[in-house]
């Protein structure tokens, strides 16, 4: 297990290739977090694709137009991700979720807004091995 501590967010990368993303209460994401936070993810990846769980339960913080477009339009991670699940806890945060996965609808990954961390991770394992297995009938 990989450990980032960043001032707005911590992100922790599984070795079953789960990207958990939380946020911290009261942050402001504005581009220049947007691009750390895509850069430390990119670094603990290592070019493995990945699962993305982005945890926003019990946080009152926002995320500026800016930092929205470069996170959603960033190809390097978008290619790499084989799904995304947001786990939320209340009616604005789950309005802004929504928001966000609408603006990276043009995806070709899955994505989920969920209000359960455990059928976020079962929904992404779910995920995983369609992915996998996907894989293997286009190689047969």
């Amino acid at each position: 297990m990989k450990i980032k501590e960043l001032h707005f967010a911590t992100l922790t990368f599984e070795g079953n290739n789960h990207l958990l993303i939380k946020y911290k209460n009261n942050v402001e994401v504005g581009l220049s977090e947007a691009v750390e936070i895509v850069d430390e993810a990119l670094k603990l990846v290592s070019g493995n694709k990945f699962l993305l769980l982005t945890d926003a339960r019990d946080i009152f913080s926002s995320m500026d137009s800016e930092a929205r477009k470069y996170i959603t339009s960033h190809d390097e991670v978008n290619d790499l991700v084989i799904a995304h699940a947001i786990t939320v806890n209340g009616m604005g945060i789950r309005l802004l979720a929504q928001f966000f996965l609408n603006l990276n609808k043009k995806r070709s990954y899955p994505q989920k807004i969920f209000s359960d961390i455990e059928k976020a991770s079962g929904w992404l394992l779910k995920q995983y091995y369609f992915e996998v297995n996907s894989s293997k009938e286009l190689s047969e």
